[in-house]
């Protein structure tokens, strides 16, 4: 053989020897079937038409009713059935926007009064007075109604109603009067104010668990427990002290931290012809009134607002009121010499259709005290007030009221008394039928001059 060939032999031999190269295949990426979904968006729901809300004829009605079943609308008079039909066709000649902490609302508003809200979110709801307060940086409220005279307990709804629609403040008065809280001395709680303050704290947490709370009163002259004046001067600061911690301790039991407490109502007063007895006064002087919001401050706290609160002290100049008024600034002095600064003054405001306020009278006297203001019992007696003028005097005196407050700048908040005719002071308790002396009537309908507060109101909302 010759040398090439076994040459070609020797490398052909070789090359079969050698190992089988493996073929790794070059990988295939596969398309992922899990494509990410569009985000899941909650649609926003368009704000109710006004033409479309179901309750509109609701609101007419009532408004409409408060002025005899017909009132004028640019000229053209109508009852409820008219004005509703007018605004469906035509909602937004009914509609004025403001907008109040960066927040838009949108309100119904007839002859200047606005019947109801929409924050451009929800559906239009009825406005309540709260609502306006809020915007205007002054609270409304009332006291709780738990007993009329004869022992009957209230559980109206259509009352429980008017208090969640209107009020962020509601007044706990029975039950905590000293007289029948503490019948004997160092004696236990009685009961039946045990059984009244539980009842009440009870509805208001069913009706609204954010209510603010307020105590009235701790001390007050009228009901003050009889033993307290066989007590010596110490004796009564101890029982003073004893009291203040009684009461608070028991609504926290019933984890109630109330905000608002009335320490001293209606303390010793002698003039205009009369004499209010005080049993603490006779032993300790004014000098207990600076011990108890001493006492109210270090047991209540700082944050506490202690209410020195009394009647007809919402005047400087009308002679009938101007004795009261000089009583408390007295007395509002001495508390300031405890260097005590959560302290307030209450006016009651028990007023009547024949003497109204003066506005401008009204600012300067609630200046004049140099701390916060709360109105706390206010009504408008209108007895002996001729029928067909009542809501109309009535309504011009809440409006003053009203505005005096807001513009006095010193006006933290406006409180009713039992603030439905039925039920309220004058009526029910004094026996006066014909006083009328709340916003609502005796069949909780709203009356005139509660429209008229809520002109009032809407009047001082500023675009902000």
């Amino acid at each position: 053989m010759k040398p090439a060939n076994l040459f070609l032999l020797f490398v052909f031999l070789l090359s079969s020897c050698a190992p089988i190269a493996t073929v790794i295949p070059t990988p295939t990426t596969i398309p992922s079937t899990n494509t990410p979904l569009p985000p899941t968006v909650t649609p926003t729901l368009a704000p109710e038409n006004l033409a479309d809300a179901s309750d509109l004829p609701t609101w007419i009605e009532q408004y409409v009713n408060a002025y005899g079943g017909k009132v004028t609308i640019n000229g053209t008079e109508m009852d409820a059935s008219q004005l509703t039909n007018v605004i469906k066709a035509n909602p937004n000649s009914f509609t004025q926007v403001k907008q109040v902490n960066g927040i838009e609302y949108s309100f119904l508003v007839v002859n200047d009064v606005p019947l109801a809200i929409n924050n451009n979110q929800t559906t239009w709801e009825a406005i309540g007075l709260k609502d306006l307060g809020n915007m205007v940086n002054i609270e409304i409220g009332d006291s709780l109604a738990w007993k009329t005279k004869d022992n009957t307990e209230i559980h109206d709804p259509r009352y429980f109603s008017i208090l969640e629609r209107n009020y962020s403040v509601i007044t706990l008065a029975q039950g905590i009067y000293w007289k029948w809280f503490e019948p004997e001395h160092n004696g236990a709680i009685d009961q039946w104010s045990l059984y009244d303050i539980k009842s009440q704290i009870a509805i208001l947490k069913n009706i609204n668990p954010l209510f603010t709370i307020r105590v009235q009163p701790l001390l007050f002259a009228a009901n003050n427990p009889d033993w307290l004046s066989s007590l010596t001067a110490e004796e009564q600061k101890s029982a003073i002290e004893k009291h203040i911690q009684d009461v608070y301790d028991t609504l926290t039991k019933l984890n109630v931290q109330p905000t608002e407490w009335v320490v001293v109502n209606e303390p010793y007063f002698k003039g205009s012809g009369w004499v209010r007895e005080d049993s603490l006064y006779d032993k300790l002087g004014y000098d207990y009134i600076p011990f108890s919001f001493q006492s109210a401050r270090n047991i209540l706290g700082s944050n506490a607002i202690l209410i020195y609160n009394d009647t007809a002290n919402n005047s400087s100049s009308q002679t009938e009121y101007s004795y009261y008024t000089d009583l408390t600034k007295q007395n509002v002095e001495r508390i300031k010499q405890t260097g005590i600064n959560n302290i307030a003054v209450g006016l009651q405001m028990h007023l009547t259709g024949a003497v109204p306020p003066n506005e401008t009278d009204l600012i300067a006297t609630m200046q004049s005290y140099g701390l916060p203001v709360y109105i706390t019992e206010l009504d408008v007696d209108m007895s002996g007030i001729r029928e067909n003028q009542q809501q109309i005097i009535q309504s011009s005196i809440f409006a003053t009221v009203f505005r005096a407050a807001i513009k006095s700048g010193v006006c933290k908040g406006i409180s009713f008394w039992n603030g439905v005719d039925i039920y309220s002071y004058p009526e029910d308790y004094l026996g006066k039928p014909d006083s009328n002396p709340t916003l609502f009537n005796d069949n909780f309908e709203p009356k005139q001059s509660y429209y008229t507060v809520l002109k009032e109101l809407f009047t001082f909302i500023e675009n902000k």
